[in-house]
């Protein structure tokens, strides 16, 4: 009765995880800008304060593109189609194309918007007015080969009715691309945020299942029980779904980091099982005795592992970005949750539903018979190796590029980055910043108004800065049209007046009318040039005016100066607590020091690839190094544990490890072969970010496995003398 009563609770407790998770994964967040920020952030209320008044992130920009040159014709009918199609999707506001545009025009009795179309083509004028600066370069490329548009969303479209509106705005250019052989490019935050999410969410329905799926066939390959597998399978099944509960409770939904949290939480969970299956499979006896021993033996090093695991993760808890801070949370509580999960519930379940399970022979220990051998004979060589390499690790490490780019993180054949090609190269535009005169408003003084143009003609012959959208050139368009008109100041101040009165100002005096913006286009994305510019600007202004520089900019400015500090003060965090653990386990500070070593290795070898194949350091890149420190550091803590467990027997430092070797060998190198197998995966994103990420963690817990197999105990041999056990070692002469 009692037992039965178990197993419903267990199915009952199991069947409610494995719901609400499948529930849960399907709500998703958008990305938002601002979310990069604390909530109580003054740059954050800036930059909400400048969105609500100007509507810039709105605003998606699209180029059109054919084979040949556009015909005045083409103009007009793909223009016309294109504006019926985008106007027809929920949330679009406003479509604007060469062929329902209109330019401003007045006489002295009237001011009238004119299409640019006078029929079927364009009018002489509005060629001539095409070539201002007011209109020029917004709609038509001088070679024709490029059709410019915007399409601009409502304010009030946000979450999933947001992603359905850009969703089908791409649709929408992929149905013309098919039928009418246009190619189609999009640009915006918009857009940028939309595949960030649909990369997160193929992550949840492809590469997260698949890598269970690789998991699961690599746990029978080790075990050879199916029965072990899906225990493993449910195991990781409860630590992936008690952290999806968590983020739901905290974020009320997922989000690109929150995704990433997930996926390596999954693999975290798979170490300790691992470990706890590599050992119960060569015990003999019951069940129970198998269950007991196995926890009594991995208890203490799993739980340390976990500690350390959980430690390099909270050292995130201090970075800037709040995104990132949750990451760390969310995988340290993953790992935790593993932990407990391995060790307190899973040996319950098994006795509850008890099974046959296989019992594996021990396999010859090749690496204690032969490299031990090998490491004593050579460990000077090998140490002095390792420092040579480290050294050249290190000075490969400072030729690498700390650099951010909104919209460059996708792999080349990925629309996005198509776009970002297209207009970088064809457009000589991909990004823009605000400049801001937050004590002005309309009318500005005329004293004023040639401040700005002074200071303004300075900025546009800034290197990166290819236009600039400003207040000036209405002002002057108007000032070339009343040159043919009476009273030419005064026609021009009237018009503008009426134009304040209708709202057609709102472009460059916002929605609540205060402040005066220009918005220069840039031909670079890139924060670090961008920044160049920014200082370069900074560097021309004058006591004659205030200015600000606003929008998403300030952001990725306030982000870019932090990732040098907030990788640093991780590093350090991690570096420190491990340290710690390390010498409140051996209670040697030279033994800590030694352990330490092998797991610096890989945090090197990855910077040092970076730095070699030119790969840029962006703020994401510290979540990277504290993935790889805390796994790392798991099998460097196994392989001392037992060492230590060894010697404290009386054994000599060889025999210890030649027990360490014998004992930690096949979880050891299971464990890195099941990441290495799995992370592959992650090539299959589109996000490069998570490309790099499995390729650099498969090399750094490679080589991290080769540093605690083979640097580790050399470096323990050559400062034997410091431990305890006999000085002399049998057999091999030391």
């Amino acid at each position: 009765m009692k037992s039965t009563i178990h197993k419903s609770a267990i199915v009952i407790f199991l069947s409610a995880i494995v719901s609400s998770s499948v529930y849960f994964s399907q709500r998703a967040l958008p990305f938002k800008i601002e979310s990069l920020l604390d909530e109580n952030s003054r740059l954050r209320e800036t930059y909400l304060s400048h969105q609500r008044n100007f509507n810039d992130e709105n605003t998606i920009v699209l180029a059109v593109e054919k084979s040949g040159p556009f015909s005045d014709e083409d103009i007009m009918v793909i223009g016309r189609q294109l504006n019926h199609a985008f106007s027809g999707v929920y949330g679009v506001s406003k479509v604007n194309f060469l062929s329902n545009a209109e330019y401003l025009d007045y006489t002295q009795k009237s001011v009238k918007l004119r299409p640019f179309f006078s029929g079927e083509s364009l009018s002489p004028k509005a060629q001539e007015i095409l070539k201002t600066k007011l209109y020029g370069k917004r709609f038509l490329t001088e070679d024709r080969r490029f059709l410019m548009g915007t399409i601009l969303l409502s304010k009030k479209l946000e979450g999933a009715k947001e992603t359905a509106a850009v969703d089908s705005l791409l649709k929408i250019a992929r149905e013309f691309k098919n039928g009418a052989g246009l190619d189609i490019h999009f640009l915006g935050h918009k857009v940028a945020k939309y595949y960030y999410l649909k990369e997160m969410i193929n992550n949840q329905k492809f590469i997260s299942p698949l890598i269970f799926v690789i998991l699961s066939l690599l746990i029978y390959l080790l075990f050879k029980s199916f029965v072990i597998v899906l225990w493993v399978d449910l195991i990781i099944t409860l630590s992936y779904g008690l952290v999806l509960l968590l983020i739901q409770a905290v974020d009320g939904g997922l989000s690109p980091y929150s995704v990433l949290s997930l996926t390596f939480v999954l693999i975290v969970a798979t170490s300790d099982l691992i470990h706890f299956y590599s050992c119960f499979s060569e015990q003999q006896g019951t069940l129970k005795e198998r269950l007991s021993f196995t926890k009594g033996e991995l208890l203490k090093p799993c739980l340390l592992t976990s500690i350390t695991t959980a430690l390099s993760f909270l050292s995130l808890l201090f970075n800037d970005m709040a995104p990132v801070r949750s990451f760390g949370v969310y995988c340290c509580f993953g790992a935790l949750c593993a932990f407990f999960l391995t060790f307190y519930f899973l040996p319950w379940c098994m006795l509850i539903f008890p099974r046959d399970y296989p019992i594996i022979q021990k396999g010859q220990q090749w690496l204690s018979r032969v490299m031990l051998p090998f490491i004593v004979k050579r460990r000077r060589g090998i140490s002095l190796f390792s420092l040579i390499l480290m050294l050249g690790l290190v000075a490969l490490s400072t030729q690498v590029v700390i650099d951010d780019d909104f919209y460059d993180k996708f792999s080349g054949d990925h629309p996005l980055a198509k776009s970002l090609r297209v207009f970088s190269r064809e457009l000589k535009s991909v990004s823009s910043i605000d400049l801001v005169y937050p004590e002005l408003s309309y009318p500005v003084d005329s004293i004023v108004l040639e401040d700005i143009r002074e200071f303004e003609e300075a900025v546009a012959k800034v290197t990166g800065v290819i236009r600039i959208d400003s207040y000036l050139n209405l002002v002057d368009y108007l000032g070339q049209r009343s040159e043919t008109l009476k009273g030419a100041t005064v026609e021009r101040e009237g018009v503008l007046f009426f134009l304040n009165n209708w709202g057609g100002l709102s472009h460059f005096f916002g929605q609540e009318k205060s402040g005066l913006k220009s918005t220069l286009y840039l031909a670079d994305s890139s924060i670090k040039k961008v920044k160049k510019i920014a200082e370069k600007i900074d560097s021309l202004a004058t006591d004659k005016l205030v200015y600000d520089l606003r929008g998403f900019i300030k952001i990725r400015s306030f982000l870019f100066e932090k990732i040098i500090s907030n990788f640093v003060l991780s590093f350090s965090l991690s570096f420190i607590c491990t340290f710690t653990l390390f010498l409140l386990l051996f209670k040697s500070f030279k033994w800590a020091l030694l352990a330490l070593i092998p797991n610096i290795f890989p945090i090197v070898l990855i910077s040092a690839l970076m730095g070699l194949l030119g790969i840029t350091v962006e703020g994401n890149v510290v979540m990277l190094i504290c993935v790889i420190m805390g796994v790392a550091v798991d099998d460097t803590i196994h392989f001392l544990f037992f060492l230590k467990k060894e010697m404290q027997r009386g054994q000599s430092l060889y025999h210890g490890l030649e027990k360490s070797y014998d004992k930690t060998s096949k979880a050891l190198i299971g464990t890195t072969m099941v990441f290495v197998l799995c992370f592959p995966c992650f090539l299959l994103s589109d996000l490069r970010l998570m490309i790099q990420m499995g390729i650099f963690i498969i090399l750094a817990l490679i080589f991290a496995l080769m540093a605690d197999f083979i640097l580790l105990p050399a470096l323990l041999l050559l400062g034997r003398d410091s431990f305890k056990g006999p000085e002399v070692v049998r057999g091999v002469g030391l």
